[in-house]
């Protein structure tokens, strides 16, 4: 199916969206946190009738071969059980199916595990901030989540203080390739159930030439032509995939991005535009099918202080890493087909 076709369909029909999320998991780690993370699932599951399921991990840890107290743990998850039980049951209201889970052990690893028993469609989890590493560091677990499981992540730091969850303002980055296409059908439902607003960015890289001393001046026109040529370029392709969502409920806008690297352009942009959420693919044209995300979106995960939802498509596994299945869906363009 064309892309203007898909689209335009998706936007009009919320059940083809149902059909791509079909369990949620928001990942609970410390109880006092769980506003953080449970709003966004719900958010998620709402958006595209999802069953959401709360989960949280109890970690166990062998001292030196030495075996747990059977009845102190017995009680610790009869604890849990009956916290998340609850939590389940104030937000039973909020969505149309929701469950409690409670599993025992390495909280990356069980939850990694579970998601791929299950087949998670989408994993929200608290990116809890490792000082002791670097103050951007997502965490351990998040990490580990965002390296083992196939399908979407939204990780959410831990910084949040506002209790009031919302994608009102998405920012969708853009840059040509269909892979990176592949989350503006999720950014756009979530925008329109959000009663919100869909903005579009891309990001001219700039071109590098390979010199050991000062450009000639035909190489400093040459580089200013190149960069005239991607902004045009991009101006061109932001509006076509505008008009092709002018139908869309919510407003939607471009933003074109020049003069510095791609990856720091976003993120200044996202603070610059005061959104809510960043709604990537987790791969654009590069594809790089030995990594979890593309370098835009591993730059992302700790250079921004609001929701990152990393969608991946298509995804295979590769020597116990996930990336992208090059032999992709048909029905998107190659990474540098036109839109046409």
């Amino acid at each position: 199916m064309p892309l203007n076709e898909e689209i335009s369909q998706e936007s009009k029909n919320s059940h083809t969206h149902s059909s791509k999320y079909n369990r949620v998991v928001a990942c609970i780690d410390a109880f006092r946190d769980s506003w953080k993370v449970v709003p966004y699932g719900v958010i998620v599951a709402n958006a595209f009738d999802a069953e959401l399921t709360l989960m949280h991990v109890i970690e166990t840890n062998a001292n030196f071969g030495t075996p747990a107290d059977p009845i102190a743990s017995s009680l610790l998850r009869r604890e849990a059980v009956m916290k998340m039980n609850r939590l389940a049951k104030n937000w039973k209201n909020d969505v149309s199916e929701i469950e409690a889970e409670v599993l025992e052990g390495h909280p990356g690893e069980q939850i990694c595990i579970w998601a791929k028993d299950h087949e998670v469609d989408l994993t929200v989890i608290c990116a809890r901030q490792d000082r002791a590493i670097c103050d951007w560091d997502v965490g351990d677990t998040a990490r580990r989540v965002m390296d083992c499981v196939t399908g979407s992540v939204m990780l959410i730091p831990e910084s949040i203080t506002d209790g009031d969850a919302n994608c009102r303002r998405i920012i969708a980055p853009l840059d040509g390739s269909s892979r990176a296409e592949s989350a503006l059908q999720i950014a756009l439902r979530l925008a329109e159930t959000q009663d919100g607003e869909l903005i579009l960015v891309h990001a001219i890289p700039e071109p590098h030439f390979t010199h050991i001393g000062p450009l000639e001046p035909e190489d400093v026109e040459l580089r200013s032509r190149i960069v005239r040529r991607n902004e045009l370029a991009g101006r061109t392709y932001l509006d076509r995939i505008c008009h092709r969502i002018s139908d869309s409920v919510i407003p939607v806008r471009s933003v074109i991005l020049s003069g510095g690297d791609p990856r720091h352009l976003i993120a200044r942009a996202i603070q610059n535009e005061r959104a809510d959420m960043v709604v990537i693919a987790s791969h654009g044209c590069s594809g790089h099918a030995d990594m979890p995300a593309g370098s835009v979106a591993s730059h992302l995960m700790t250079h921004t202080s609001i929701p990152l939802f990393i969608v991946r498509t298509s995804m295979v596994t590769h020597g116990g890493g996930v990336g992208v299945d090059n032999g992709a869906d048909m029905s998107l363009r190659l990474p540098m087909r036109e839109v046409a």
